[in-house]
């Protein structure tokens, strides 16, 4: 199974994930979770999985193109892998790509049709979190 935007009308399934619009790979127990940010500022993005949270600043770019459809283009710009994840770095980092391209923009199921193609890019500057450690800025 992969990654899906879901409506969730359960609301045992939405205090779970935390809203009623999610990214979500339900086999790998895995959902993406997006707040705040916008325009220069970055969005705060989490993914969910094996019981840890994964937390990005990551900026999306939307543009129209000729075809009056929308290519996406998201940068993770910072991420803050727990310690005991860190040997899943590389199944995370693919993990966040298809949790992101498959939420789009938005998560939005409405919005999906007008999204014509989706790309994912990492910084450099991939962490580890630290006990202790300041999230977010």
């Amino acid at each position: 199974m992969a990654f899906a935007n879901e409506y969730l009308t359960d609301e045992q399934e939405r205090k779970k994930y935390g809203s009623a619009y999610v990214t979500i790979d339900r086999e790998r127990d895995a959902w993406l979770t997006r707040s705040g940010g916008g325009g220069e500022m970055p969005k705060f993005v989490e993914l969910h999985w094996k019981n840890e949270e994964i937390k990005m600043h990551a900026y999306d770019q939307a543009k129209k193109n000729a075809e009056g459809t929308y290519d996406i283009a998201w940068r993770v710009a910072k991420m803050r892998i727990p310690e005991k994840l860190e040997r899943y770095r590389q199944d995370i980092l693919e993990m966040v790509r298809e949790a992101l391209i498959r939420h789009k923009d938005r998560g939005c199921i409405k919005w999906d049709q007008q999204i014509k193609t989706v790309h994912v890019e990492f910084n450099d500057r991939i962490i580890n979190y630290n006990p202790g450690d300041i999230i977010w800025m």
